[in-house]
């Protein structure tokens, strides 16, 4: 929620994609959604995400980056592309699905000492690489806000734990996760 609000400032009526619906994304569209985007495009390799992706506030799902399809529903590119899975190579393909004075926002995390690539004259049409960290959130004001949206039923926190496991259960916690399964576990102590 923060990337989109603090950081991306995403506005009313703008475009987003956002890369990877896991717990992240599926944050980074419902912040789309509350902050009125006008058009919402989920990019999972997953094509089992796209429902829980739509409820989130996709407006538009793809089981690839491939510009193909994004570009039928955003001709000219996004105003935002959030890369949320931290795969360098999908820093590339969100720069690359980007408007004229669009934004990437990197918000998934590749190893420490990865390096991505992408087309430097393609930056010269305005576009900007932003990195995220825990949304820019200023928690006196963020937690208020998201505590009121829970309240009024727009933000969906309930619905992102996916399954709750035992302590003992962790190894499969972990596989369901790695395995794209679950949004979120939560593990019982």
């Amino acid at each position: 929620m923060g990337a989109v609000l603090n950081r991306a400032r995403v506005a009313a009526g703008e475009t987003v994609v956002v890369i990877g619906t896991g717990g992240i994304g599926l944050n980074v569209l419902q912040g789309a959604r509350i902050a009125g985007a006008s058009v919402v495009v989920a990019v999972d390799a997953n094509p089992e995400k796209e429902a829980v992706a739509r409820q989130f506030g996709a407006t538009h799902f793809f089981s690839s980056t491939s510009a193909e399809g994004v570009r039928e529903v955003l001709p000219h590119g996004a105003d935002h592309a959030f890369e949320c899975v931290g795969r360098v190579s999908l820093v590339r393909e969100a720069v690359e699905l980007l408007d004229r004075h669009g934004q990437a926002v990197l918000l998934g995390m590749p190893g420490a000492a990865e390096e991505a690539s992408f087309v430097v004259a393609s930056l010269f049409l305005d576009k900007a690489i932003l990195g995220c960290r825990y949304g820019s959130s200023a928690p006196q004001r963020d937690f208020a806000l998201y505590a009121r949206l829970y309240g009024e039923g727009r933000l969906l926190l309930d619905e992102l734990v996916t399954a709750v496991y035992a302590v003992e259960d962790f190894g499969k916690a972990v596989a369901d996760a790695e395995g794209g399964r679950v949004a979120r576990g939560v593990l019982m102590f």
